[in-house]
């Protein structure tokens, strides 16, 4: 039993973080069929499941699942989209020789450099392309008070992930739109910011006021309160007329991940400091005191 790691091992974990983040971001459909095919059959084997009478390969998991049915997420091998956990296992079968308590990764592992998703049964072994290409915006995190750089999915544009058959997903600073939402995309630059101020979800709203930016809000609202925090922070607090109702909106940057927010708040809020009190859920603003330190 391992129960803590040498010098040397910790100083290697990073190389594993940063081949575990190539191998799943990486895009391009090309893949080596043959090979692939091997590899499917060699985990089979070491799984004790015979080689696959039939091997087929579709161009994205939509058109998989699409094709057969019994198919779904929740019951594929996910290949690139998997390395999360096969490479914390391959940390610990190369740097602390646990080899036979990680045998079954290896070979999945090999498909995670290859391979989208994957389905195999007693008979057949169905597996994907990668996407054809990605598009990732660069965000901040801050996980315990340190700050780090990730990325996630965001196109305004059109699809953020997308397959070499035209399928995919729309996804705007890293989260992905439903089909009743994918208009901020496909129809962006010609809607309205009262268009997106009717929506009832309150995340898809505040994802459709980024992309028009503060001065949309700006143009049909009025600044009633402005106030900047001393521990960082700029707030404005925007009252907004819709349909013959007054609504408040409070504009700033979120403290963890230093993005900029646009979200309602209630419409008798008169001031920044009263909308972030109720925003972090201190709605007795009597009793309400300021933070002094960003955490």
């Amino acid at each position: 039993m391992i129960t803590e790691l040498t010098k040397e091992q910790e100083e290697m974990i990073p190389k594993y973080v940063e081949m575990g983040i190539k191998i799943g971001l990486a895009t391009g459909p090309e893949m080596d069929e043959p090979k692939v095919r091997e590899l499917t059959d060699k985990h089979r084997e070491i799984c004790g499941v015979p080689k696959a009478e039939t091997f087929l390969v579709y161009d994205s998991p939509f058109a998989a699942i699409s094709a057969h049915e019994g198919l779904t997420v929740y019951n594929a091998l996910y290949g690139q989209h998997d390395i999360n956990w096969l490479i914390f296992y391959q940390f610990f079968r190369a740097e602390c020789g646990l080899h036979k308590e990680t045998e079954k990764i290896v070979y999945l592992l090999e498909l995670a450099k290859r391979t989208g998703w994957m389905w195999m049964n007693c008979t057949t072994t169905i597996v994907t392309r990668r996407p054809k290409f990605a598009h990732f915006l660069e965000t901040k995190q801050d996980t315990n008070g340190t700050v780090q750089t990730i990325k996630v999915l965001h196109n305004p544009n059109g699809m953020a992930l997308e397959y070499a058959d035209g399928t995919g997903i729309y996804s705007l600073y890293g989260t992905r739109l439903s089909k009743e939402y994918q208009w901020l995309v496909t129809e962006n630059g010609q809607y309205t910011i009262e268009r997106v101020l009717t929506l009832d979800n309150t995340a898809i709203k505040t994802l459709g006021l980024r992309l028009l930016g503060p001065r949309a809000l700006i143009q049909v609202g009025t600044a009633v309160d402005e106030w900047e925090s001393p521990i960082g922070g700029k707030y404005v607090l925007y009252e907004v007329t819709i349909n013959g109702n007054n609504r408040k909106y409070l504009s700033g940057e979120c403290p963890s991940k230093h993005e900029p927010f646009c979200e309602a708040v209630p419409p008798d809020i008169k001031t920044c400091r009263a909308a972030l009190a109720w925003r972090e859920e201190e709605v007795d603003l009597t009793n309400y005191v300021e933070p002094q330190v960003r955490t």
